[in-house]
């Protein structure tokens, strides 16, 4: 009996273990849907640079080389940060090597992107915080980088600041930290997820195209309850990517009931105004729900893809109001921050 139940113990330890493994551990590190996992690397030779400032360690710093995560020998790039203290969570910046294919469509060696963190966890190994980055930069339009969404910092081990000096008007020196984490690298993918059936576009209509958004939905509070009175939101190609348009609401429906609005800036710019069809999803509890809308008008060139007839709002995160709890005096706004993913359609 002590051998079976040792055996059953070891079983789901390996389990758990090969949970944590492929991030199924942390949810909240998790990219919205809609993304895919493309690349994985290890930092190599990881190091954060900490200097005494006010008596107090704090970042400068931070390099490594990335590696591939079973053969140190095989390189992908570099990792660097230099810590701004107006952004605390800027994640850094990655120099991916681009090859083959890569190289040949950007004409350059190396792709470039930076990150915003919009999630952490504490490191299960006495590290750095594990975080959650959304892209906030790419360099050029091409290249291994140039799709790529969010990046992941997994199992960090190290690079905390330094608790065996002390910190002291007589510390001049910068101090080097060695550290190590796993980045993971996810694109934006070409087609959408897997939706709710009541989010679901009619068999007879086909996705033609794609954006992501990022933007602001502002909540009054009128004395007993929280309502959303305003948003605003850009589209992007990527996150981080091409200025493309914007999301908004009119302030007057149009003679269908429609007064939800996308509109490009592109030299091909449209604009296609929409209602809600039939019931939002709560795919997350702590996101703005999954939506279908309706097209009830449009305007400018929607002929080279369209006519359109639908778009979701799906791969939302954020954008929620503070909590029933959260009083605040009578008028009061709020601005909270979402993301998501458009995907329009037109008839097949």
């Amino acid at each position: 009996m002590a051998m079976i139940w040792t055996l059953l113990v070891s079983t789901l330890f390996m389990l758990l273990q090969s949970q944590i493994g492929h991030g199924w551990r942390t949810p909240a590190l998790t990219p919205p849907d809609g993304n895919s996992l493309k690349l994985k690397t290890k930092a190599y030779n990881g190091k954060y640079v900490y200097r005494c400032q006010n008596l107090q360690w704090v970042p400068v710093k931070a390099t490594a080389t990335l590696v591939n995560i079973s053969d140190n020998t095989q390189s992908f790039g570099r990792y660097s940060l230099v810590y701004r203290p107006g952004n605390p969570d800027f994640l850094g910046m990655w120099y991916l090597d681009n090859t083959g294919n890569d190289m040949a469509e950007s004409g350059k060696l190396v792709s470039v992107l930076a990150g915003q963190g919009i999630a952490s966890e504490p490191s299960d190994y006495s590290g750095i915080p594990q975080v959650l980055a959304q892209a906030s930069y790419h360099q050029n339009s091409y290249g291994v980088a140039a799709q790529i969404s969010y990046i992941q910092r997994l199992f960090t081990k190290g690079g905390l600041p330094p608790s065996n000096k002390k910190c002291s008007y007589k510390a001049t020196k910068d101090v080097v930290v060695p550290f190590q984490a796993e980045f993971w690298f996810y694109t934006q993918d070409f087609l959408p997820p897997t939706v709710p059936s009541s989010v679901a576009v009619p068999s007879n209509s086909r996705m033609v195209m794609g954006f992501f958004c990022k933007g602001v939905a502002v909540y009054t509070y009128n004395g007993t309850a929280w309502h959303r009175t305003d948003f605003q939101g850009k589209l992007f190609n990527v996150p981080g990517g091409n200025y493309l348009g914007t999301y908004y609401a009119k302030r007057t429906p149009d003679g269908n009931g429609g007064s939800f609005c996308l509109e490009t800036i592109n030299p091909y710019a449209w604009s296609v105004t929409a209602k809600i069809e039939g019931h939002s999803a709560q795919v997350n509890p702590d996101s703005i729900p999954w939506s279908l809308f309706n097209v009830t008008s449009s305007t400018g060139n929607t002929t080279l893809l369209g006519p359109y007839n639908y778009f979701q709002m799906i791969g939302c995160r954020g954008g929620l109001p503070p909590k029933a709890e959260d009083s605040a005096p009578k008028g009061a706004t709020y601005k909270s921050v979402f993301t998501n993913q458009f995907w329009i359609y037109s008839p097949a």
